[in-house]
């Protein structure tokens, strides 16, 4: 079988066709250890390059695809709770550094390893879909300072997940993931959370903190909010953020 869908590990892979990792037909997989991918420009199908695909998505069949793994972000100006000059303080995610401590739900202060930027293109219609920001409220999230906006793939991180919620996340991650004891709910899933429409090119950035797996990642606060970070792994073989 000819495959339809080829996946690579960063953007630059996909465009050179280098480092392949597995192929498909037209429904997306999980593959290497990713669930959510982007489609590169060398493409011949037609599906929305601007989009992000989730496990089990369907993409048009008139063509083929060669897809890198996208990522979950913040919205720049997000900030984080760090420890700067001994004092707990939130920090601008664009102006966090590696080496930066940032503060854990369970793990105390742990160093920034890795930061990467990016952009979004954002749409003015509400789709509930993984490929755009989210506007969460202190309405909705008490423990919020202030609005927050992640991607749709962005996992907040809760204590229990409803029926539904299980169902929604098991069919967009592959299975149900925890992370320091929290159930990651993502931002498209959670009914709390609602789509921004706001059209338009948004900057985005995430970080990894050190740790000795670098397949694991932690709960930070953004805002106040109890979300996932990036693990080592993930945001390093990354290419669609810089």
């Amino acid at each position: 079988m000819v495959a339809q869908i080829n996946y690579y590990p960063t953007e630059a892979d996909a465009l050179a066709n280098t480092n392949y990792i597995t192929g498909s037909t037209y429904t997306v997989i999980s593959a290497g250890g990713y669930n959510f991918w982007r489609i590169a420009s060398t493409s011949t199908g037609t599906s929305s390059q601007s989009a992000t695909y989730g496990v089990g998505s369907v993409l048009i069949n008139d063509g083929t695809y060669r897809v890198y793994p996208a990522i979950p972000c913040f919205k720049e100006g997000t900030q984080i709770l760090c420890l700067v000059n001994g004092q707990e303080t939130y920090k601008s995610i664009e102006t966090v550094k590696p080496g930066t401590l940032v503060k854990t739900s369970l793990d105390g202060y742990k160093p920034v390893a890795l930061i990467a930027s990016g952009s979004i293109q954002n749409p003015r219609e509400s789709a509930r879909i993984e490929s755009r920001l989210y506007k969460c409220s202190p309405r909705d999230y008490p423990e919020l300072t202030e609005d927050l906006y992640i991607t749709g793939s962005h996992a907040i991180l809760v204590d229990h997940l409803t029926p539904s919620e299980r169902a929604q996340t098991s069919k967009i991650l592959g299975r149900i993931f925890v992370t320091d004891r929290k159930y990651r709910l993502p931002a498209c899933v959670d009914e709390r959370a609602q789509p921004w429409n706001s059209a338009g090119h948004y900057p985005i950035w995430h970080l990894a903190l050190e740790h000795t797996d670098p397949n694991m990642n932690y709960g930070i606060y953004a805002n106040g909010l109890l979300v996932e970070t990036c693990p080592i792994s993930t945001l390093k073989s990354r290419s669609n953020l810089r």
